[in-house]
């Protein structure tokens, strides 16, 4: 079963998200997802040329934020400011919006020919990418213009929402003190004569305070279950784990205990395991695995897992009893399968030789740990199968039959 909460409405689950803010700290983050079926569709190009979408991040029936599209235009000077297109987020009580402060300076003319100087300045909310993280780090403040052009040009402003495709706005919502940080997806299109449109599609928020949640993020991603470590030699070791329907890539980080910089690694699906290299003789290491979904979403991170890895020996880093390969069905008839272990370099060049050593295939692979290989075009025989890296090789003999 997916571990997130759907919605279709906007005040369904206020019940079911109260128990869970009541709970603070004290229960494991979910993310509360409320996907909007159909999605909300603005265009204000009726008068008063101006449409306002509350929004409740946590469905309890209490607005969080205001979504603004205005289309006004007046006849008023360019400086007056009156006559703008406008995509405005704005937070109710304390909530805010995730943002940066931006100010353009501009020149004016008097109606008795002088030229005024003058600032027009605007907290200016970001368009978020799937995964950017939204956390304290970020700046958030309660009134927020996204995009705006106003007449002459001399207060227009972009955050990165016009035509850019589906963004997120960083979120941050205050329930009795607590701050709780999500995120809602829009699409915005800004057409000729400035007629723009707005597209509301989902929203979603971390039900634990003070907690991090990806843009785009819904937990519709499962959690990677960690497996184990195995193949452990002095400096490398192969961390295994459990497939994530629906998913398109794993990240595995990893760093030495008492040390603060994480290694990341992207391994495309459907591996479930990586070699990774490099590592310091009897050293304790901790890692940790999440999943990239096909539909976007993002899986939290698995819990800490550690492993040791073997005593330090003289002559560890150039030898080759760190490398392991294990060849299978053999002997094979149409496909060869191969587990590789130990090499320090993601790319690998598998060679194979008949038995008076002629080449008869080669192959480059990278990021895999386990190899198909396809052998159905090869005579019967024997053959000797290589594979090495830039550094290291290691060879072994099977049947084709």
């Amino acid at each position: 079963m997916k571990n997130n909460t759907y919605t279709k409405k906007l005040t369904a689950y206020s019940a079911l998200t109260t128990g869970l803010l009541s709970l603070g700290n004290s229960i494991e983050a979910q993310i509360i997802y409320t996907d909007l079926d159909p999605d909300l569709f603005f265009n204000a190009t009726e008068e008063p040329w101006i449409d306002i979408s509350p929004l409740d991040l946590n469905n309890d029936g209490i607005s969080d934020f205001s979504l603004i599209l205005s289309n006004q235009y007046t006849s008023a000077p360019a400086y007056e400011d009156d006559s703008r297109i406008a995509l405005i987020i704005n937070g109710y009580n304390s909530n805010k919006v995730a943002g940066s402060l931006q100010t353009n300076t501009f020149a004016f003319s008097t109606y008795y020919g002088s030229f005024i100087t003058a600032m027009c300045d605007a907290h200016v909310a970001s368009a978020l990418n799937t995964g950017d993280l939204i956390s304290p780090s970020l700046d958030f403040e309660k009134n927020n213009v996204a995009w705006q052009y106003s007449w002459g040009g001399v207060c227009d402003f972009d955050g990165g929402w016009d035509d850019t495709g589906d963004k997120y706005a960083g979120l941050k919502m205050i329930v009795e003190g607590e701050n709780y940080y999500g995120w809602v997806r829009m699409n915005l299109h800004i057409g000729s004569f400035g007629i723009s449109e707005l597209i509301i599609k989902d929203y979603a928020y971390q039900s634990a305070p003070n907690t991090p949640i990806p843009a785009g993020a819904t937990n519709s991603c499962d959690t990677p279950s960690p497996l184990g470590v195995t193949a452990i030699t002095s400096n490398s070791a192969k961390i295994k784990w459990l497939p994530v329907e629906g998913a398109a890539k794993y990240l595995l980080r990893y760093r030495k205990a008492g040390t603060s910089g994480w290694i990341n690694k992207t391994i495309p699906a459907p591996n479930m395991s990586k070699t990774i290299a490099g590592l310091d003789c009897n050293a304790n290491y901790i890692y940790q695995i999440k999943c990239i979904c096909t539909d976007g979403s993002i899986s939290a991170f698995s819990n800490l897992q550690s492993f040791t890895t073997a005593a330090c020996r003289i002559g560890d880093m150039n030898s080759d009893s760190a490398l392991y390969i294990n060849i299978y069905p053999n002997p094979a008839q149409n496909n060869l399968f191969i587990d590789a272990d130990g090499f320090n370099s993601d790319k690998l060049k598998i060679d194979v030789y008949n038995i008076i050593g002629e080449s008869i295939k080669t192959i480059v692979i990278e990021n895999a740990d386990q190899i198909q290989l396809d052998i159905s075009d090869m005579q019967n025989g024997m053959y000797t199968i290589n594979i090495s890296d830039e550094q290291q090789s290691i060879s072994q003999k099977f049947v084709k039959q």
